[in-house]
């Protein structure tokens, strides 16, 4: 099809404008700030400093088409598929009317990708990545991945983005999971090394932030060209007013932008043509030396690429300075907002979704109206597309634009994917280390006097050190909370209130001894309940010391349903610790964040899961199998044994939630799927589970007493990592911690009746938690 490309066969494709939404905007509810908690602990090295308009972007996108189409028509060696083929992708407007897709936010996003992505992904991908394709396919697709929101924000979806399909091989895979063999086949062996490479690197490609039809969304978009008028935009941050704090402003090199655009310029002149201003004749020649200085200085501060993710580095006790003085935080948040600062919190809500994904390209879309963000990283700047009125678009249209937008995504992620293999190339070679064996991570025992003698006194220093700080920050109301890791690095802390429902917050101001301090330092996991991060507490001691207790985890609960959960586990928690139970995490209690919904359980960390203290070849793959000794197992048995003297039927024994730590204690942990009330025959059962585990039977199924009726088959240990959540990919390619807090569990977890979730056994068949999507099985069974 040389001579045909300009022709018609691609014009309906490339004019394409979908149909827009007549809707009355006031019969749904107004958008709330899509800000969310993590968002305002973000670095403020890496935080949105400028918006910039870019008028030209729309165009420029559709550029990118034109320079594909033409690549492919000076080249004899490339040649597109017929376009008669029954596989050719058209746009589908059609599709909106046949399933009466309405104006929320996932319709919305339902709509955009049926009528719009799906055909522009395969073009993009054709044109750019594979060309002599015999059949009319992809590399990558625009879908649903249900674990990317953590948040309940009805009008607000971030679910949907574009992500590589995982490499083509001779195992017989879903074709939704890997890129077609005629794909495959198609790409010379230095593009498809890249598309490894990038698919390991890069697990989002872009950001897609979707909202539903309403008034605010649509003025908010319409007014984003006045926050460019602002010389630097506001850094989202907490509201507490503590004494002068620097956070960690160690090293941070942020990961590389690409060199080149997909429209045949490069990114610094596309950059440069955008920011330069279209006079200079009339500027004061110290202006224009100032700007020429500016420009001089930032080149010359470049640092070199690194292989690695932008990434804080923890501060260490020593070097963690607290000035302890008074502290007020505020009084609540604040729900309403202008237009413009409306527009604002939706531009720095997708910085920050940006910074997590490392992406460059932020589209934001209500249905008829849209903006397309590009990210510079180097100068902390947005540029945003003018207006794009979805359904009115003309020179380009829609269908041009978007194919472009694709085919810059792609060209984008390689570029920089390129750039960071040079810079794993050009690395030193690091020294082999001795293979290791599978090994109890316990503290090693001293084989002298002297040696006893000092881990003695090192005991007993810890001891006393645990039991005033434990004492201490028990009983304070105030939890001051940073995040320092990865890309976090608050410079104002989060202020977590002891929850109480029962009690009205009135006090605003603490002194030193009212409140303490947690810094946290990595991430453990994404589980059912929430976010798990370990950290540090620091706090005035009674003698006007600081002291510091480290091997801390917060859990985080924002969903209304975590909420529920994690009040749950707090309350079990509270009822093992009145009952004198031992072998399991102690609690220092329960938070609510004051800006916000946000649920903090705070605890002390019980040590190494059973499966995660073995070294594993592979620490991508979640390998179940543990050792045990002969006194670990009697630990274990004896404090479920004391669990259920207790009352409490834990629900969720499996080798995650059964540890040990450094001194060779054991700890069974997680209760949030625990029940207060249980069954003598279920009890038993239960501690039989626990035997079979310990015993080496570490993919147990079929356990109907864990909770009648609840248990999920999809959801089965035995059916691996990746076959719960719709069988989604996405839970394939989790960290083995997310994997096994979301893919191994049982049920819903709490027995709800009231909100603590206390109460009888379910008897219900749990249908509930898996068919929350099946509404949208048909709508998306033949694109994904």
């Amino acid at each position: 099809m040389k001579d045909e490309w300009a022709d018609t066969i691609f014009k309906d494709v490339l004019d394409f404008n979908p149909p827009g939404y007549s809707v009355d905007y006031s019969a749904y509810p107004k958008l709330a700030s899509p800000l969310t908690f993590y968002d305002k602990h973000i670095d403020k090295r890496l935080s949105l400093r400028k918006v910039t308009l870019a008028s030209s972007l729309t165009s420029d996108l559709a550029q990118a088409v034109h320079d594909a189409f033409t690549t492919i028509k000076n080249d004899d060696r490339l040649q597109l598929p017929s376009v008669d083929a029954a596989d050719f992708p058209v746009m589908r407007p059609e599709m909106t009317n046949e399933y009466r897709l309405g104006p929320y936010a996932k319709e919305v996003a339902i709509k955009y990708q049926l009528e719009t992505a799906f055909s522009a992904s395969i073009i993009a991908s054709m044109l750019l990545l594979h060309p002599n394709s015999p059949v009319w396919t992809r590399v990558f697709r625009f879908t649903e991945h249900s674990a990317l929101s953590r948040y309940s924000n009805p009008a607000l979806i971030e679910d949907y983005a574009p992500d590589f399909l995982k490499p083509y091989t001779h195992v017989a895979e879903p074709f939704a999971w890997t890129i077609p063999k005629e794909a495959w086949d198609a790409m010379e062996r230095h593009t498809q090394e890249e598309v490894i490479q990038a698919k390991k690197r890069f697990r989002f490609l872009a950001v897609w932030q979707m909202f539903y039809i309403r008034r605010e969304a649509r003025r908010a978009l319409k007014r984003m060209d006045t926050l460019t008028l602002k010389d630097i935009m506001p850094t989202p941050s907490f509201h507490t007013h503590t004494p002068p704090y620097e956070p960690n402003d160690g090293d941070l090199r942020p990961s590389p932008d690409a060199v080149n655009t997909a429209w045949g310029v490069s990114v610094a002149s596309f950059v440069n043509a955008v920011n330069s201003p279209k006079k200079t004749t009339g500027l004061r020649r110290s202006t224009r030396l100032s700007i020429l200085a500016s420009k001089e200085a930032s080149h010359k501060s470049k640092k070199p690429v690194t292989n690695k993710k932008a990434a804080v580095t923890p501060l260490s006790a020593a070097e963690r300075i607290f000035q302890w003085k008074d502290v007020t935080i505020p009084s609540g948040a604040n729900s309403t907002c202008t237009d413009e600062e409306m527009g604002t919190l939706i531009l720095q809500h997708a910085w920050a979704r940006a910074v997590e994904r490392d992406s460059t390209f932020i589209v934001l879309h209500c249905g008829n109206y849209e903006r397309i963000a590009f990210r510079h990283r180097s100068s902390r700047t947005l540029f945003i597309s003018d207006l794009i009125k979805v359904g009115e678009c003309s020179d380009p249209a829609y269908g041009a634009i978007h194919i472009g937008l694709y085919i810059s995504i792609l060209k984008d992620v390689l570029d920089r994917t390129r750039q960071l293999m040079d810079a794993d190339a050009n690395e030193q070679p690091k020294k082999r280390k001795r293979k290791t064996t599978n090994y109890p991570e316990t503290r090693k025992r001293p084989k002298t006097r002297a040696g006893v003698a000092l881990e003695q006194a090192r005991k007993l220093a810890e001891e006393r050190n645990f039991k005033v700080v434990y004492t201490e920050a028990s009983h304070r109301s105030l939890a001051l909370l940073r995040i320092q890791h990865s890309h976090y690095n608050s410079s104002v802390p989060a202020s977590f209130i002891r929850y109480d429902r029962s009690k009205k917050v009135d006090k605003l101001t603490y002194k030193p001894r009212e409140y303490f301090c947690i810094t946290l330092t990595s991430p453990l996991g994404i589980g059912a309940t929430g976010d798990a991060h370990e950290g540090v507490i620091d706090l005035m001691g009674p003698s006007g010391d600081s002291l510091s207790l480290p091997n801390i985890v917060v859990k985080f609960a924002f969903r209304p349903d975590e909420r529920q959960r994690l009040r749950h586990e707090f309350k079990v928690y509270e009822h093992l610790k009145s009952s004198r139970v031992t072998g399991i995490p102690h609690h220092f209690g329960l938070f609510k964040d004051v800006e916000s919904d946000t649920l903090a359980l705070v605890m002390t960390k019980g040590g190494t899961s059973l499966p995660d203290r073995k070294t594993r070849p592979d620490p991508d793959i979640y390998d179940p199998s543990f050792m045990v000794s002969k006194s670990e197992r009697a630990d274990f048995i004896n404090t479920l044994e004391m669990i259920h003297a207790a009352g409490v039927r834990h629900r969720d024994i499996r080798g995650a939630n059964l540890v040990v730590n450094e001194d060779g204690n054991v700890n069974i942990i997680d209760f949030d799927r625990a029940s207060l009330k249980s069954r003598k025959r279920t009890i038993q059962l239960e501690m039989e589970h626990l035997i079979s585990v310990l015993d080496g039977d570490h993919a147990a199924v079929g356990l109907e007493f864990v909770s009648r009726g609840s248990f999920r088959e999809s959801e089965s240990p035995s059916a691996g990592p990746g076959s719960s959540w719709e069988k989604s990919e996405d839970d394939s390619d989790r960290q083995h911690t997310a994997e096994r807090d979301t893919n191994y569990s049982w049920g819903s977890g709490v027995e709800e009746s009231g909100e603590d979730g206390d109460s009888e056994e379910s008897d219900s068949d749990g249908s509930q938690d898996t068919v929350t999507s099946l509404s949208w099985a048909r709508l998306t069974s033949m694109y994904t």
